[in-house]
């Protein structure tokens, strides 16, 4: 090992550069003897070689992040990998990927067995229908899974089938979902009736965010309405109580709508405006105005034309089938093979930077408090070399860099006349 305690005696710090040459040296040697070896493997492992650290640092920091957030065993944390590796070579998403879902679900405080056994593949397929990462499709799916108490593939079907029936997208959807899922769940609504009035108002032109804040604000009001709302449901003869239960509950969607629109039969339409308003206020209106105008029929043809509507899983396999799907595969794949060769050059690594990382660090020190004999080391050495030429000559040249920093710097401690002892 090389461990080096610089103080402000030159020689030492040379020591310390020929002993971090020589461990640079043995890294060069490996990474040659490797390089020929894989020349006789071919080519197509270079590149996954090349990127393995990369990857697997990658990866091994999501799994780190679960175990951080969840207090995750080291046998959840394997099980977490395999199910990651198996998922991504079964449906062609990268395994970090895969396994950055697996986070946001275990975040969202759902089990472990949950997850792997059929939560994170929903939300691995609707991220890639929904065009959306899949740590992001995991949030909207947990979201929906807590609130409504459902399964991952019933409300990654429920609000992929909620946007093919209308004219918005799923992500589109997806964001108005986040806007009223928790008030929907406290009012005692149904993820398919919630998506269908979603889907409904899309229709009209009420998307995304506004939608979403638009049908959350209606609900709350009827929930409990303020005091000029009360008066202006009394005046259609109506109340609270006409939106609930024998138990207490809100009534369905489809009912509240039937009850406001038979109570508002014959005004008209300034009436209807001023009624509304004052029930609902600005930020409700819309999504009033545009439900009720819908009516029963209309929000039942909705409902009916999402249960036609192909499940997430049917256009998973349908969007991986072509060319897409093939390179998204390929891709899989090489990190995948990235993982396992970074899992192999892990333990030689973390060795090599335990041995140097002191020595460097001696030099620093030894740098820090001897400017002026740094000075006139970069006097000597001259002009920087171009980076990509640098680069070119790989682990050889750091080897020949330290050579060549110590000539340096002795010519410069020779210059300005240094005892050895400074």
């Amino acid at each position: 090992g090389v461990f080096v305690e610089i103080g402000a005696d030159a020689r030492q710090f040379f020591t310390a550069l020929n002993k971090v040459q020589k461990e640079i040296g043995k890294v060069g040697q490996a990474m040659t003897s490797i390089g020929s070896r894989m020349t006789g493997i071919g080519a197509a492992l270079g590149a996954p070689f090349v990127a393995a650290s990369v990857a697997g640092t990658r990866f091994d920091d999501v799994l780190r992040n679960v175990q951080a957030s969840t207090g995750a065993t080291a046998s959840d944390l394997d099980a977490v990998r395999k199910a990651a590796m198996t998922m991504s070579q079964a449906m062609g998403v990268g395994p970090t990927e895969a396994a950055a879902g697996f986070l946001e679900l275990l975040k969202a405080g759902m089990s472990l067995e949950d997850v792997l056994g059929g939560a994170g593949k929903a939300a691995t397929a609707f991220a890639k229908v929904g065009g959306m990462a899949v740590a992001d499709a995991a949030v909207v799916m947990a979201d929906a899974m807590n609130v409504f108490k459902v399964s991952g593939d019933t409300a990654a079907n429920t609000l992929s089938a909620a946007a093919d029936a209308s004219s918005t997208s799923i992500q589109g959807i997806a964001l108005a979902f986040s806007q009223v899922s928790a008030v929907a769940g406290l009012a005692n609504q149904s993820i398919q009736d919630t998506a269908a009035a979603l889907a409904v108002l899309a229709n009209a032109g009420v998307k995304g965010s506004d939608a979403g804040t638009s049908l959350k604000t209606m609900l709350m009001r009827l929930m409990a309405p303020a005091d000029d709302a009360a008066v202006a449901l009394q005046q259609i003869g109506l109340s609270t109580q006409s939106f609930r239960n024998a138990d207490g509950t809100m009534k369905p969607l489809v009912d509240i709508i039937g009850t406001l629109t038979t109570a508002m039969q014959g005004m008209d339409q300034a009436a209807k405006d001023d009624i509304f308003r004052r029930i609902f206020g600005q930020d409700a209106i819309r999504a009033a105005a545009v439900l009720t105008t819908a009516g029963v029929d209309g929000f039942q043809a909705m409902r009916d034309s999402m249960a036609g509507a192909a499940t997430v899983g049917d256009k998973f396999a349908t969007m991986t089938g072509g060319l897409s799907g093939a390179a998204a595969s390929l891709y899989a794949s090489l990190e995948r093979l990235a993982i396992v060769v970074s899992d192999a050059l892990a333990p030689a690594l973390l060795q090599l930077s335990q041995t140097i990382t002191p020595a460097i660090n001696g030099i620093t020190q030894f740098a820090q408090a001897n400017p002026q004999l740094m000075q006139s080391v970069a006097a000597t050495i001259g002009e920087p070399e171009e980076p990509s030429s640098v680069a070119t000559r790989g682990t050889r040249a750091g080897c020949d860099g330290c050579s060549r920093f110590q000539r340096s710097t002795a010519r410069a401690s020779s210059r300005s006349a240094l005892s050895p002892a400074i």
